[in-house]
Formats: C-alpha cells, structure tokens, sequence
C-alpha cells in the first residue's frame, strides 16, 4: 500500500503515525500487543518484510513507519537504525536521523557496528555518499562524539583516495595523537594524490626518523622512489624492508634494481 502524505506540509513524525494507524488499523500503531511470543514474532517478521519492501521501493517514508514499528518492538537491532537513518536521510529529516542515534545510544548499541552498517548499506545502494552526510551531521549535533567523526571521517575519504580531505583530517587527528603511525601515512597518501611529492616524502623520513623499522613506511618511501625512476634512493629503503620481511616481490625487484645502480 503506498500512502501518499507530502513531507512539506505534514510534520515527519504525524506522517508516520498516520501511516501506521492505516497500515494497522486494529491498534498495533497504538501500542496493542500480540496475545502470544510466536504471533508477536510472526508480526515482527511481517512487519520487517513491508520494511524491506519499502525501502527497496524508495518508499522512505512508508519504510520510516515500519523501521519505527521494528525499533519499538526491538530497540536493540543495529541493522534497523542503520536502515531507519538512511531513509530518513533519503527524506532530508535531520531531527529524525538525530533522534534515531541518540535512541541507539539510550540502547547500548555499538557505534562501531552501526556506522559499518550505514556504511554498507548505503554503498551496496550505490550512495555512498550518505555515509559522509551522516558522519558530518553527527559530529554537528553530537559534539563529543566529533574526533570519533573525525577519524571515521578520514578513513572514509582513505577509502575514498580523496587526497585534500585525507590531508584535511589526517592534520586534525594528529593534533590528539602527534606520534600515530596510522595517522602520519594517510597524510603522506594525501600529500601523494595532491600531487604534493616533497611534503609526502618529508612525512614517510619524519615516520621512519622515529619507527626505523616501519616495513610499510619503508615500502611507501622506497616504491616511491622506484616510480619516479631513482634507483640509487630506493634500495635502501627496499633492502631495509626485505631485512625485516623478505618477500618474492623485494626479491624480485632489489634483483632487478641492483644491476643499474649507479
């Protein structure tokens, strides 16, 4: 049944009760529970299947009914916040999406876990560009929980290869944790898709003047100066890694490099 009630002129959540009060006229809207755990169960089952459907559907505001019916039943379930916040988002419902997170926390639901799942919800959808929006309003409207945002925010745009917001956030959460190794190689990445080469190399040294035997690091900084033909810096670096873990690939290309070494 497709309920068409315009979101302009009718309040978010009146539109869902009234939603609710047509899709279950016999009071499950109001709060009437099933006589028995199997018919409540049956129920549940049902009422997720109108959920699936209308969020399948792009029917964001009918699914929002059902998702609200789920999380009232069942507030513990990660995977209904992450559908219920995505289609309140497709709606452009900020209040909605900022209930919604503030409830999951009232209900001890893991952040880590329902952020994945927005995560992968969205992305499978083809919008994963929802998930940024998401981390963004949360940090606004939650401002302890921003440096959480921040560096789910930078592993997101990691992810993404966007090498100025990899910049941008890397900087913000070196503040917090100046000596993070993790934090220190995504900047010299974003450095490197900024095309910014010297400031990238000067932090893979800054890295390795402090952790001499951080494989990655040495790998980064030695690959680099493969790619950009200069033999003579890479080995060092290369033969430092295949010290500390040889691999057929170090083999292989320390043999190949060796002969044309200046």
């Amino acid at each position: 049944m497709s309920i068409l009630l315009h979101r302009h002129y009718v309040p978010t959540a009146i539109r869902v009760v009234l939603i609710l009060l047509v899709l279950f006229p016999c009071g499950y809207a109001q709060g009437a529970e099933p006589a028995g755990s199997t018919e409540m169960s049956a129920d549940y089952a049902r009422t997720a299947a109108k959920a699936g459907h209308f969020f399948n559907s792009g029917e964001w505001l009918n699914a929002t009914a059902m998702y609200t019916l789920m999380l009232d039943a069942r507030p513990e379930v990660t995977e209904t916040y992450a559908h219920a916040i995505i289609s309140d988002v497709m709606l452009e419902d900020t209040l909605a999406v900022t209930n919604l997170m503030e409830m999951s926390m009232r209900n001890n639901v893991s952040l880590d876990s329902l952020l994945s799942d927005i995560q992968q919800i969205s992305t499978s959808m083809g919008v994963s560009h929802l998930y940024e929006r998401i981390l963004i309003m949360s940090k606004t409207h939650f401002p302890w929980l921003q440096r959480g945002m921040d560096s789910y925010l930078l592993k997101y745009y990691d992810f993404r290869d966007n090498g100025p917001e990899m910049v941008h956030y890397a900087t913000i959460m070196l503040r917090g944790l100046p000596e993070s190794v993790e934090f220190r190689r995504i900047l010299a990445r974003g450095y490197m898709l900024c095309g910014d080469y010297e400031n990238a190399v000067t932090t893979w040294r800054d890295i390795l003047e402090q952790n001499p035997g951080q494989i990655e690091t040495l790998l980064d900084l030695g690959n680099y100066y493969v790619n950009a033909g200069e033999p003579d810096n890479a080995i060092p670096y290369l033969e430092h890694a295949y010290s500390l873990r040889p691999t057929p690939y170090l083999t292989a290309l320390l043999k190949n490099m060796l002969p044309r070494r200046k």
